[in-house]
């Protein structure tokens, strides 16, 4: 687990004593202690960086997109949303690299 993944423990869900704790891999100990572990309860890691996936796959199908007549701020705004970055900061690299 990384310190900046998001983390949720939800306990007992849809029922009387339902609980959620959100929070930050870094606070999880910190955190622990106001869980109860009893019962049934589920437990969510969003790992930012694992939503990125492979960079040279992705680097790979940018350049056939490209390649199908797509513009580069089309495919700026599609990775954008991938990867969950500015637009502008990817069309500032596809620009940088068509020089």
């Amino acid at each position: 687990m990384k310190p900046d993944s998001d983390i949720a423990v939800v306990r007992e869900l849809s029922k009387k004593f339902e609980q959620v704790v959100k929070f930050k891999g870094s606070e999880w100990k910190e955190k622990k202690a106001l869980v109860n572990f009893k019962g049934e309860f589920i437990f969510l890691v969003h790992n930012k960086d694992a939503s990125k996936g492979n960079s040279s796959e992705l680097k790979n199908l940018a350049e056939e997109i490209l390649e199908k007549g797509a513009t580069p701020k089309q495919l700026a705004k599609l990775l954008a949303e991938i990867l969950d970055r500015p637009t502008k900061e990817i069309y500032g690299e596809l620009s940088s690299k068509a020089r």
